[in-house]
C-alpha cells in the first residue's frame, strides 16, 4: 500500500510524463494582448537550446532556468573560450561551457512560424553532433531540457518532466509472488529510464509475458486443481491525461491493443531497428521520439491494469491451496 504525500498540480503532466512551460515575458510597449502573442502565426526568430546534464536525475521541482551555462557534461571544453560554434551540413550552432569548462549547452538559431517546428528542426540538427560526441569522447550525454525562445513575442518554452511526490511505503504488507518478479524489474527499469523507447519497450513486455505466458500458466493451473478464476475486463482505464488528449483509448481492451497497435506500429520498430515505412528507426528522431513518448502513459496505465488483476488472480490461486 502506498500513498502521495502532496497532491499534483493538476495543470502538469502526471509523474514522469514530459510536458512544456510557455512563459510571457511583459511587454509593456506591446498593444496586443497574450493570445495574440500566443497564437503568432508569422514566420519569426528563434532561438532554440538544449540543456546538458550527465545523467538522468528525477528531481524534486520543475526547473524553468534558461541560462546555457546550468547544464552539465563530461566533455571539457579547452580554455580561454567561452562558447564554440559548429558548422555542420545542417546549420551553424553555438556550444556554449559552464563555469566548470565543460560543455552546458548547444543552441541554434533558425526562422519559422511555429515554436514546435523550431524545435523539431534543432532537436534533430543538434543531436546528430550529440550523437556522434558521445560516440567520439566515450562519454554519456543527455539533453536535460530543451528551450524555445520566441525572440519576436518574448515567449519561451521549456520543456519539462513533471517530478514524482514522496510516497509513503509500508513494506512487507503485500504479498508478492515469485512469478511477478521479472515483471517488477521490468517496470523498474521503465520507471528509471529516460528513453521513450526503451520505456515503451519494458512496459510491452510486460504486457506480452503477462498474456503470452504468465496468464495462460496460472489459467492452466487453475483447471488442473478445477478451480474457476473470477476475472475482470483488461481495458484502458479512464484517465484525465488519455481522456483530454487520447479520448478514443478509454476502455479499450489491452489485449488487442497489444496485438493491432503496440505490436505493428511500435514493438516492431524497435525490435527489428525498421519503421513501417522501410527506413531505419533513429533513436534522437524528434517525430519518433514524440510518437513513442505519446504512448508511454497509456502503456503505463494499461500495464498497471494488468499487474493488477494477474495478481488478484494469483491471490484466487494462493486461497486455493489452504482450502
Amino acid at each position: 500500500m502506498n500513498e502521495s504525500k502532496s497532491p499534483r498540480n493538476q495543470s502538469l503532466a502526471p509523474p514522469g510524463i514530459s510536458g512544456t512551460l510557455v512563459l510571457l515575458d511583459s511587454l509593456d510597449s506591446d498593444e496586443r494582448t497574450d493570445e495574440d502573442r500566443l497564437h503568432d502565426s508569422r514566420a519569426r526568430d528563434f532561438e532554440v537550446r538544449l540543456v546538458l546534464d550527465r545523467s538522468l536525475d528525477f528531481g524534486a521541482g520543475i526547473d524553468a532556468r534558461t541560462d546555457p551555462a546550468l547544464g552539465r557534461s563530461l566533455f571539457a571544453i579547452p580554455e580561454p573560450v567561452r562558447s564554440v560554434r559548429v558548422d555542420s551540413p545542417d546549420g551553424a550552432y553555438v556550444v556554449h561551457k559552464n563555469e566548470d569548462g565543460h560543455a552546458s549547452c548547444l543552441s541554434c538559431s533558425l526562422r519559422t512560424t511555429d515554436p514546435k517546428d523550431a524545435t523539431r528542426q534543432a532537436v534533430a540538427s543538434i543531436t546528430r553532433f550529440l550523437d556522434h560526441l558521445c560516440y567520439t569522447a566515450n562519454a554519456p550525454v543527455m539533453v536535460k531540457k530543451v528551450i524555445a525562445i520566441d525572440t519576436t513575442n518574448m515567449l519561451t518554452h521549456v520543456s519539462y518532466t513533471t517530478p514524482y511526490a514522496p510516497v509513503l511505503v509500508r513494506p512487507g504488507e503485500e504479498t508478492v509472488h515469485r512469478e511477478m518478479f521479472p515483471i517488477y524489474a521490468l517496470y523498474r527499469e521503465a520507471k528509471c529510464s529516460s528513453s521513450a523507447f526503451y520505456r515503451f519497450m519494458c512496459l510491452y513486455k510486460i504486457l506480452e509475458g503477462v498474456f503470452r505466458h504468465l496468464r495462460p500458466s496460472l489459467m492452466r493451473k487453475a483447471r488442473e486443481r478445477g478451480l474457476t478464476i473470477e476475472t475482470v475486463s483488461d481495458t484502458v482505464p479512464d484517465h484525465d491525461e488519455i481522456r483530454r488528449f487520447h479520448p478514443g483509448y478509454v476502455g479499450r481492451p489491452i489485449k488487442k491493443l497489444m496485438d493491432d497497435e503496440l505490436t505493428p506500429g511500435f514493438r516492431n520498430a524497435v525490435a527489428h531497428f525498421r519503421l513501417e515505412s522501410g527506413s531505419v528507426l533513429n533513436p534522437s528522431d524528434f517525430e519518433q521520439d514524440s510518437k513513442f513518448t505519446n504512448m508511454i502513459l497509456i502503456s503505463e496505465l494499461s500495464v498497471r491494469t494488468v499487474i493488477d488483476n494477474q495478481n488478484s488472480y494469483y491471490d484466487q490461486l494462493a486461497d486455493s491451496r489452504q482450502l
